[in-house]
């Protein structure tokens, strides 16, 4: 019976601490990435959001850089 019970108590704990697998398309997975430290070559700094936040993060980037090509050929071309 202790046997038993002992085992019972193990597989509760070890279900317990599981983690649920995520789908990689789902948008609120935590995705961490290391970055470097600005002024060194071997620290680094971990950075965690979600897909969804890293997505909007890139999208927002992307048209900053976009609008900055704009207007500098605008600028040029006068």
């Amino acid at each position: 019976m202790l046997v038993s019970a002992s085992m019972v108590i193990a597989m509760l704990a070890d279900a317990a601490t599981a983690t649920p697998k995520k789908d990689k398309n789902d948008p609120d997975r935590l995705i961490c990435r290391k970055e470097p430290l600005i002024g060194s070559l071997t620290r680094f700094t971990r950075t965690c959001h979600t897909k969804r936040e890293w997505e909007e993060m890139g999208n927002a980037a992307r048209r900053d850089q976009q609008a900055l090509r704009e207007r500098s050929m605008s600028s040029s071309s006068n």
